[in-house]
């Protein structure tokens, strides 16, 4: 008669008051025995009990994003490939230019912060991360018609030319919220961002003329506290399973300090695409290709990972975002 396989959880569940009874012989031992074992962490591992697929968007609508329709293209490839992301997939969203809009799928409502202070930010945020297929089959119409909104959204130059427009964006502020928003989900960050980050108290510093010519110095984030800030979110992000994923455009010859802003892509296993020199016409099918496998990608949401060292071993950086 063929020998009846036993799973790990069988064999070590096999309990007995005497000790010698419960011995399994290495024929029995799985691990051993078979080449691939998968075990299944049990679910009180995982410390986030709310942990699975989610996507957080950040669109940049300042004048220079807009003029340049690469807010709407980001919108676009997002919104056609809308139908191939779960149903089970938390969804949220932030638009930024020289304040920051949060809005709230479930209860069909969007939050304007003109001030950005951190302390305001933090008292004030209201926000419900909801799934893209939730009960009252709402929030994927209502996520939809944003991105169409955005999709559309024009700037009436002759208008605009009359007045002062301010150029920039609040990305620093926008990063600053996301752990809130984001709280015991965790997942990925999806920022759509044209030109200089110079609005608000996260803007990044104007780098000297030394360091503009020397690249070495250039590609090191400079010592100062509005970089370090950038440095301090990365960790944050990784602590709190939060990746990001960073697409950034600019005009011709115009300088944006990825060494800084990017640091978070770097320390949180995202990726950072830049598209020097914008042309809605030649980077339009990059930046859809990129999108696309971004959402698409098959991610190891609720995947826990314990590593057991012995007590002369110190782990020194944790390099990811789990």
């Amino acid at each position: 008669k063929k020998k009846e396989m036993k799973t790990i959880a069988e064999l070590y569940s096999q309990g007995s008051s005497d000790f010698r009874d419960s011995l399994i012989s290495h024929e029995d031992r799985l691990e051993i025995s078979s080449p691939v074992v998968d075990i299944i962490a049990p679910q009180n591992y995982n410390v986030h009990k709310k942990a699975g697929p989610s996507f957080l968007f950040i669109f940049d609508l300042s004048y220079n994003s807009i003029a340049h329709s690469f807010a709407q293209i980001a919108a676009s490839s997002v919104l056609s490939i809308v139908n191939e992301i779960s149903d089970d997939t938390y969804i949220s969203l932030i638009t930024i230019d020289d304040k920051l809009t949060i809005f709230d799928f479930k209860k069909n409502n969007r939050t304007t912060y003109p001030e950005l202070e951190p302390e305001i930010l933090k008292d004030e945020l209201t926000t419900h991360v909801c799934k893209l297929k939730d009960e009252s089959g709402c929030c994927k119409n209502r996520f939809i018609s944003v991105l169409k909104e955005i999709q559309n959204i024009k700037i009436d130059i002759s208008k605009a030319s009359k007045r002062k427009v301010k150029s920039g964006n609040c990305i620093g502020s926008a990063f600053e919220v996301v752990p809130h928003i984001l709280k015991d989900i965790g997942g990925i960050v999806m920022a759509f961002i044209f030109g200089t980050c110079d609005v608000g108290p996260r803007a990044v510093s104007e780098r000297s003329k030394d360091e503009m010519v020397n690249e070495n110095i250039l590609l090191h984030m400079p010592k100062t506290d509005k970089s370090a800030f950038y440095g301090g979110i990365a960790r944050l992000y990784a602590r709190s399973m939060i990746s990001l994923h960073l697409f950034a455009a600019s005009k011709e010859k115009e300088f944006i300090d990825l060494p800084v802003i990017g640091i978070p892509c770097g320390l949180t296993g995202g990726r950072c695409h830049f598209f020097g020199g914008f042309d809605p016409l030649f980077h339009f099918s990059e930046i859809h290709r990129e999108i696309y496998r971004t959402l698409t990608t098959k991610y190891f949401w609720d995947a826990t990972l314990r590593l057991r060292t012995s007590s002369s071993l110190t782990i020194g950086r944790i390099h990811a975002n789990c």
